[in-house]
């Protein structure tokens, strides 16, 4: 079941999703007048992926946006930590500052701690939580 899921997935990707767009109104127009047929289960689920497209579309953008806003707080942090070495040095950076301002600028945003090794950034995908732990 799962392997047909992931084929589904797979070629529903590789679809132009303007042209599933454009039939979009179609399958809303199907789905909307119930009728206890085959035909209208087979078009709520047609339109149900049209609609999965434009969510991982949605998704997608969004974690680009901030995957862009995100190099640029990192590039900022990094002038801004070139800036106050240089600053401090009396308006020259010492030998090596601007590798150890980036390498500041990665583990400050990361959130990463020493050990040498490049941090690992992980996407994570939050819903909205109950804030008195889900109790009504």
């Amino acid at each position: 079941m799962e392997r047909a899921l992931q084929k589904l997935a797979q070629q529903l990707n590789q679809y132009d999703s303007s042209s599933l767009t454009s039939l979009w109104d179609r399958y809303a127009h199907i789905v909307a007048r119930f009728e206890p047929t085959r035909r209208w289960e087979e078009a709520v689920l047609s339109f149900c992926m049209i609609q999965a497209v434009h969510w991982k579309n949605q998704l997608f953008n969004c974690g680009m946006i901030e995957n862009q806003q995100r190099a640029e707080q990192d590039r900022e942090l990094e002038k801004q930590l070139r800036d106050k070495l240089e600053s401090l040095s009396g308006g020259r950076a010492p030998a090596g500052a601007a590798k150890s301002a980036k390498e500041g600028a990665g583990k400050a945003a990361s959130g990463a701690g020493s050990g040498g090794q490049k941090p690992q950034r992980r996407k994570v995908l939050l819903f909205p939580v109950a804030r008195n732990g889900g109790k009504s």
